[in-house]
């Protein structure tokens, strides 16, 4: 064969597996765009306990039982507060991504860095230069 024809395969060759990489590529985003904070979302649905609150200082306090509150990620993407008695205190929409809880309000969102390790979440509040975490253990149904 000619080296013109070789070069013009092996240019459609490369054309092709760039243009089976881009439809890979396109599959995979699609696939896992929409879904992807769901998977995020799924896994803090249910309720959980206030057990540990600790500050900047490494400060740790226990609440007594009267204040360990009952937070709730509903199936339908709503964030519940409830006292310890199980009396609802408030309700917000909210959206889950892979590091970031984020409360939608009335007058503006608040958005809250998590962890969540086993049985054990974390939630930071931010304050400019403070922050304190509250930690929670995910109650059985």
């Amino acid at each position: 064969m000619p080296n013109g024809v070789l070069a013009d395969m092996n240019m459609r060759n490369i054309q092709n597996k760039v243009c089976l990489y881009f439809v890979c590529l396109s599959l995979v985003l699609v696939t896992t765009g929409c879904g992807k904070d769901d998977r995020f979302y799924n896994r803090l649905e249910g309720k959980w306990q206030l057990v540990k609150t600790q500050d900047l200082g490494n400060k740790e306090e226990y609440p007594t039982p009267e204040n360990q509150t009952i937070r709730e990620f509903t199936s339908h993407g709503t964030y519940i507060f409830y006292d310890a008695y199980g009396n609802m205190i408030w309700e917000r929409e909210c959206h889950v991504s892979r590091t970031t809880i984020t409360l939608y309000g009335v007058d503006y969102d608040t958005k809250y860095p998590y962890r969540l390790h086993n049985d054990t979440l974390r939630i930071r509040h931010l304050g400019g230069f403070e922050f304190y975490d509250e930690y929670f253990v995910k109650l059985m149904k």
